[in-house]
């Protein structure tokens, strides 16, 4: 009952902000915030249900994410402890997609045609149905995040098959949110997207995420890292040769250089703001804005 109550409120609360919103500005921002802005009907206890139109419209955005950052693109996750760290690769195809989703297709044109048409900003509310039991808008509300799984991802867990339903292997994320990945052909694809505590899903303990590279399928090694753990120096990682043979003669070299040049950068531009501040000039203010380093 009081799971209900919660739910309802929450229901009645979102109304009241996209009214808001809707009566003083046009919406902005990440396609996130899009599923969180419409009044929703509560379906069952915990979730809301949105219209085919807002799906559809959230999507479309989230194919074109998918496209920018992991379609063709392979990611090596290491996790574990410096000491003595593990590793995995996934691979991303535009089939992947359509799974992340939570939606089934109308027609039979397959996941390809399915993506495409996404993809190019054609897909209609007429060309797919939700899932009745809520589960497409759970995970439309968490997609947008995860189409950069690369940086947020902070937990790597074995999937402990706590629910029946549901088919996978190897879990990559956070307490909000996490991919599922199943093992085909030598590499990790994706094969559902969960709002969902990455903890509740795995076999305990879950390990943590040390570093993320990501790479085009179609070269054989690593050179852009994505994500360094907080607190965790790249050096300090002890890669053992199966893990360094798929990175470039350079890459932690080249990735502490980076890093490196990226906050000189940053304290060189808060610099300039700093000394443009202390001059002397007349009816004009300046504020140093906030640097991210």
């Amino acid at each position: 009952m009081r799971s209900r109550k919660v739910a309802r409120h929450r229901a009645e609360r979102m109304g009241r902000q996209a009214g808001e919103q809707q009566k003083n500005q046009p919406p902005r921002g990440n396609t996130s915030t899009a599923v969180l802005v419409f009044p929703l009907e509560i379906l069952g206890e915990n979730t809301m249900k949105m219209s085919n139109e807002v799906a559809a419209k959230i999507i479309a955005d989230c194919a074109k994410e998918y496209h920018n950052n992991l379609e063709n693109q392979n990611l090596l996750i290491v996790f574990g402890s410096p000491d003595t760290p593990y590793y995995f690769e996934t691979t991303f195809l535009p089939s992947n997609f359509l799974h992340l989703t939570g939606v089934k297709p109308v027609s039979d044109s397959g996941s390809f045609a399915f993506y495409q048409k996404a993809l190019s900003s054609k897909l209609n509310a007429n060309d797919f149905t939700l899932a009745e039991n809520g589960m497409t808008e759970r995970k439309l509300s968490v997609l947008p995040r995860l189409t950069k799984i690369y940086t947020m991802a902070k937990m790597v867990g074995d999937y402990n098959s706590v629910r029946s339903m549901l088919y996978t292997e190897k879990l990559v994320g956070n307490t909000t949110a996490c991919l599922g990945f199943v093992f085909q052909d030598g590499f990790y694809i994706p094969n559902t997207a969960l709002e969902e505590d990455i903890r509740n899903l795995s076999l305990k303990p879950t390990q943590r995420v040390l570093a993320i590279f990501r790479k085009p399928a179609k070269i054989d090694r690593y050179q852009e890292m994505c994500y360094l753990a907080k607190g965790i120096d790249i050096n300090s990682i002890a890669l053992p040769h199966d893990i360094k043979k798929l990175l470039t003669l350079d890459p932690i070299e080249h990735a502490v250089k980076t890093f490196s040049e990226t906050k000189n950068s940053a304290l060189r531009k808060a610099t300039i703001v700093h000394d443009k501040a202390n001059q002397t000039v007349e009816s004009k203010t300046f504020r140093t804005p906030d640097i991210e380093i």
